[in-house]
Order: C-alpha cells, then structure tokens, then sequence
C-alpha cells in the first residue's frame, strides 16, 4: 500500500479534543493530498486531559460537521469519535449519541495492566457493542514509552470477525500496532 493508494483517513483528532487543527483545517489538508473523506475521532470524556467531549459536545461537532459538508464538493467529513473502553468494557459514551455518529472507534486508554482475562472480556465487550465500527490501536502499546496490553489477540481477532469490527493498522512509528503477525492471522480470519 502506498500513499497514493489511500482514500481517506478514518481516525483524526482536532481542536475540540486534543488535535490542533479544526474540521475544517484538517478536510482541506486531507482533500489537498488527493483523499477523498475523513472521520473525525476526537477523544471522549473520560480522558479529560484530552478535552474530550461528552453527549453535548458530540452534538455541537455533529452540526459543525454537517455545516462544513454543506460548503465542500467531492469531499466528505464523517462524524466519529475515538470513545474510551472503561475498565469494565463499557463505554463512555452512551449508545443513543454513538448511534448518531457515522464511524465509532473505541480503545484502552488506562488499566493497562489487567491480567489477560480481565483485559480480553473488557475489549470483546466493547467490541460486540453494535454501534463500534473500529478497535483503534489494539495492543495499546507505544514503543519505547509502554508495553502492549496483555491480551488474547486471537479471541478479539475472531470477535471482530464475527462482529464485522475493524481493526485499525496504527502505522504511526510509535506505535506499529497490529504487529505484522497479528495482521496476517487479522486477514486470515476475514477481519478488515
């Protein structure tokens, strides 16, 4: 894959979270490098040293979204957030407002060191919600800065088949996350 052969970007943060660019900043870069959507993913209220948004907050970026669509041509702005995984596998956001959105991501952003059981029940159960599309960075590691989460790989792989969950390819160098093997069996499996 290389970078001609993308088409849009399905996890993007702004200024309302923790990015620092705004909808509008951010759809006219990603339309200038030839791609044609974007899915805004800011983080959501548990991390508050994000800024991350609750149900009100969502709302407000929904119809900023939906009034900066109005003004681009051949190019779209999916509504979406990156919704954390509490440490009981629910979310925290509820599912009336995550029914509203175009691309829901979820991910571990704390309790990172559950024993395995305990770490694979709370993603499968965040993952068999039927309103999350995506499993953002699934071992939650960031190289050189923490180890990845002790997790059955193979069950959350078989999961995300079952569910149609996608699991996201993180190729940011810090992250590297699915590693080349779990992507291979991810593949293998049918999960996209």
């Amino acid at each position: 894959v290389e970078a001609k052969d993308l088409r849009g970007d399905l996890q993007t943060q702004t200024k309302w979270s923790d990015g620092t660019s705004s909808i509008e900043e951010l759809a006219e870069a990603a339309r200038a490098l030839g791609l044609g959507y974007i899915a805004i993913t800011d983080h959501t209220r548990d991390l508050a040293m994000a800024r991350g948004s609750d149900e009100k907050k969502l709302r407000e970026q929904l119809r900023e979204i939906a009034h900066i669509n109005a003004k681009l041509r051949g190019f779209r702005v999916l509504s979406g957030a990156e919704v954390n995984i509490r440490r009981d596998g629910s979310l925290d956001i509820s599912d009336a407002m995550l029914a509203q959105l175009d691309v829901v991501g979820v991910a571990v952003h704390a309790y990172f060191d559950l024993p395995r059981d305990e770490m694979t029940r709370r993603v499968l159960r965040a993952i068999e919600n039927p309103h999350v599309d995506i499993l953002f960075h699934p071992n939650s590691r960031q190289l050189g800065r923490r180890a990845a989460i002790d997790i059955d790989m193979d069950a959350v792989i078989a999961a995300a088949a079952r569910t149609g969950t996608v699991l996201e390819i993180n190729a940011q160098p810090e992250r590297l996350d699915l590693t080349d093997m779990q992507v291979r069996r991810a593949c293998d499996a049918g999960v996209k």
